[in-house]
């Protein structure tokens, strides 16, 4: 996570390794594009496009697009029965 004097006045920090803005105040990601909406909407924060775009400029955030393209072409691993694993690496090693 990534901290600076800009970002705590607006409460929020940037997750480098997904390159997003995460919302202290709610724990929420928030697209760059929306940043200025989420503050004033959901926390009542009102701060200038100047401001929040000098801190977002030059940090290669991920924008609402490219989070859902990454959401799109992620798949969640779903719980497998640790007997049915067992039997699948044996199968494996045997095999």
């Amino acid at each position: 996570m990534v901290e600076d004097e800009e970002l705590r006045k607006i409460e929020c920090v940037i997750n480098e390794k997904m390159k997003w803005i995460v919302c202290t105040r709610c724990d929420r990601g928030v697209p760059s594009e929306y940043l200025q909406t989420h503050l004033w909407k959901n926390h009542t924060i009102d701060y200038s496009n100047d401001t929040l775009n000098s801190i977002i400029t030059g940090r290669e955030l991920m924008t609402l697009d490219s989070i859902r393209a990454w959401k799109k072409n992620t798949v969640a691993l779903t719980y497998i029965n640790p007997i049915n694993t067992i039997v699948l690496m044996r199968i494996c090693v045997e095999g």
